[in-house]
């Protein structure tokens, strides 16, 4: 499950899954099942104006609800630093 207040979408592997901006209240979902391993993941988002809010949650197999995808769930290349946080 993307949200975002403006717009965003989710690519995992190069295929974009989801598009805040077509969906109601800024929130897209689908059902996607992964194969243990390493996907490359972009989200590319535009603020328009106002408040922020972007996140990325997921339903892990026997959850019943979702959960904001930890950090601890991402790597990055060695060397490259990206903002996480305003300002």
């Amino acid at each position: 499950r993307l949200t975002c207040d403006d717009g965003a979408t989710l690519k995992i592997g190069g295929q974009q899954l989801l598009d805040t901006e077509r969906s109601p209240g800024f929130t897209d979902e689908l059902g996607v099942d992964l194969q243990a391993g390493d996907y490359a993941v972009e989200i590319p988002f535009y603020e328009d104006k106002g408040n922020f809010k972007l996140k990325l949650e997921w339903k892990r197999p026997g959850d019943e609800n979702f959960s904001v995808v930890p950090s601890n769930a991402f790597k990055s290349e060695v060397g490259q630093t990206f903002v996480v946080n305003p300002g």
